[in-house]
């Protein structure tokens, strides 16, 4: 192997560090094993090369085959442009730096057992490798490379014996090879025959964008990927930060690494906020974190990056513990641990408690709460008005009390009453104590209202700990994108419950969100040596309507949102790759933006496009979503009039 193969090797094993290892420990394993096989790489001699196995290949053969491989019959005519799908950390240092040959060694050198040997994988059709990874790259081969010919190699004396040989003398010779007729795949062994590597995401501004098609060649959008997936390939040793520091030279305090923190920071904004108030922070405010009480984004940021540090500073399977507490929420892809009883009661007396401290960075009662809440709007009679499908969903809510008045034009003033001891569904009667139960429909509170705080706080905590009960030992989702399956569902099931039930004063709606989150990092897996694979974290685009929808649409809402909201974090972080080119990113400006409401609406629009305007935003800002939806694709949208 040359000195730059081998330089490039060890740059690669850095670049790439095993999480939980010394990078001096990674380096010493790829030297020693480089000393324990041979080499894939051709070896120079005195006349020529050795290739692997043995075979020997001289310069005057060498010569032969590249004047009869450069013959016009058998080289690209023209430029020729393909795709590379990967990882984001791989796909943002080869778009800014370019393959060179030193890692063109290095992948021949380590195939992984690729299916024709070692090298940059390509092919025609842009979507076809998309499974390899959610970033593609366009990459574009010189007019004049040749083909790769076994007949021709033959004539020049030069008999190839297997897949490393022909990989190895493709570092000399510099041939495309191709390799399938249906996927129209390809394998380039040497740098010199790529003409330019760039990000390969396509959008044809003459085409409108909801008319395109994400499989057409000029529509690549970036693939939707777990939140938290995302976070690690940004921090994970190895990742997007330390990548820019090293190879180029963009270290602390620079305009990349300041722009980085800033997206990582909006990125959380972005499940903190819903999509709709999302998109009057950038529109309406010239700083988006202005836009929804700024106040109490810093405990939830910190919330959010003092669990993931967390997780990617363990080994897979330890757990993790956050200001030196475990919270113990998941292991081993299911809720909890050592025992139903003895994990409820756990959760229900100290996790949940902390977790809301954590979200709510100290700022919120996180204690259970004893008094009345009701759920009213601005309307007349603090009410807010609802649906007949979302009226039946409410009635359907076994902690809520519901009052609804129908209206002349169809719809509801509707308000209702978490539980408390004066406001108790009777479907509540199985998940408390007989005594309990007993004594709240017995007691007079306007004479003992000393006993309301009591039994308040007692109702909260026992239906507490039946909810933490009934989810011990269910999945966790680990599906990524977020899908509808096993894991979602009891994720879902869990959060809503527990929003329904309201257990504090404020952040409810935060802290049970986060609770899932935490559930998915808490039992994370290694996908690879240096990745973790994660759940996905549950976006509502609209979170008021989570108990007002049938269970199953507003599942399916989540995934449209989940995966509408983490396509729109790739495409920023695309767009803050081409600002490391030229100049500061225009995130805001991006087409994106009506893409992601489009894909979020999915559920309820049809065919229509949805855009929101500043005549959107005072219902936005006053929160009635129904009255937007109604404004801005009508009044048949699915659960909008029945239980659908």
């Amino acid at each position: 192997m040359s000195r730059l193969g081998l330089a490039l090797l060890v740059a690669a094993v850095l670049l790439l560090g095993v999480n939980g290892r010394s990078l001096e420990s990674q380096t010493a394993q790829v030297l020693d094993a480089q000393t324990t096989r041979e080499s894939f790489v051709p070896v120079r001699v005195s006349d020529g090369y050795t290739l692997y196995g043995g075979l020997k290949v001289t310069d005057a053969q060498l010569d032969n085959a590249k004047s009869r491989l450069s013959d016009p019959t058998n080289v690209l005519s023209e430029d020729w442009t393909f795709w590379h799908w990967t990882t984001w950390p791989t796909c943002i240092r080869r778009s800014l730096q370019g393959v060179d040959q030193g890692e063109m060694e290095y992948l021949v050198n380590n195939d992984g057992g690729m299916r024709v040997g070692g090298g940059l994988y390509i092919a025609r059709n842009p979507v076809s490798s998309s499974s390899y990874g959610p970033c593609p790259l366009e990459v574009t081969v010189k007019a004049g490379t040749p083909r790769y010919n076994p007949n021709i190699l033959r004539d020049a004396g030069i008999n190839i014996q297997n897949d490393r040989q022909k990989a190895g003398l493709g570092l000399l010779l510099g041939y495309l090879h191709y390799y399938d007729s249906t996927e129209q795949w390809y394998v380039i062994h040497s740098a010199n025959s790529i003409k330019s590597i760039q990000l390969g995401f396509k959008d044809w501004p003459s085409i409108p964008w909801w008319e395109k098609s994400a499989n057409t060649p000029h529509y690549i959008r970036p693939k939707a990927v777990p939140f938290v997936q995302l976070w690690s390939w940004i921090e994970s040793p190895g990742g997007i930060r330390e990548s820019i520091a090293k190879d180029l030279n963009m270290g602390e305090g620079s305009q990349g690494q300041s722009s980085l923190s800033w997206l990582k920071s909006f990125f959380i904004l972005m499940q903190y906020i819903d999509g709709p108030s999302l998109v009057r922070a950038i529109r309406a405010f010239s700083n988006p974190w202005d836009a929804f009480e700024p106040q109490n984004f810093g405990g939830y940021m910190k919330a959010w990056t003092s669990f993931l540090d967390a997780r990617l500073a363990k080994t897979e399977g330890e757990p993790i513990e956050v200001a030196g507490y475990n919270y113990g929420i998941a292991s081993k892809g299911t809720f909890g641990s050592g025992g139903a009883k003895v994990w409820a009661a756990r959760q229900r007396d100290e996790a949940v408690l902390k977790l809301c401290k954590l979200v709510s960075g100290g700022r919120g009662d996180c204690t259970y709460r004893w008094d009345v809440v009701r759920a009213g709007g601005d309307e007349p009679g603090r009410t807010f008005k609802a649906t007949k499908g979302q009226v039946e969903a409410m009635f359907k809510n076994p902690y809520l009390v519901v009052n609804a008045a129908r209206q002349d034009d169809g719809d509801y003033l509707v308000y209702y009453y978490y539980p408390d001891p004066t406001h108790l569904n009777p479907e509540l009667k199985s998940k408390v104590s007989p005594a309990l139960w007993s004594a709240m429909g017995s007691t007079n509170y306007t004479e003992n209202p000393a006993l309301l705080m009591e039994h308040g706080v007692q109702l909260i905590s026992e239906l507490m700990f039946e909810l933490f009960s009934r989810h011990y030992a269910r999945p966790v989702d680990q599906g990524a994108p977020f899908e509808i399956g096993a894991g979602m569902k009891n994720g879902l099931t869990l959060i809503l419950d527990m929003v329904s039930i309201h257990p504090f004063t404020d952040f409810n709606g935060r802290t049970t969100r986060f609770y899932l989150t935490a559930a998915q990092i808490d039992t994370a897996v290694m996908s690879t040596s240096t990745t973790w694979k994660f759940g996905d974290c549950p976006a509502a685009f609209i979170s008021d309507f989570d108990l007002v929808t049938r269970f199953e649409m507003y599942q399916f809402q989540v995934v449209q949102a989940t995966v509408a909201i983490n396509t729109l974090r790739a495409e920023m972080l695309v767009e803050w790759v081409r600002g490391l080119k030229t100049g500061m990113p225009r995130h805001f400006d991006l087409p994106a933006w009506g893409r992601f409401v489009d894909d979020a609406l999915g559920w309820a629009r049809g065919k229509a496009h949805v855009e929101f305007d500043e005549s959107d935003f005072p219902l936005i800002e006053k929160r009635r979503f129904v009255a937007l939806l109604d404004k801005k694709i009508g009044t048949n949208w699915p659960g909008r009039n029945s239980y659908v």
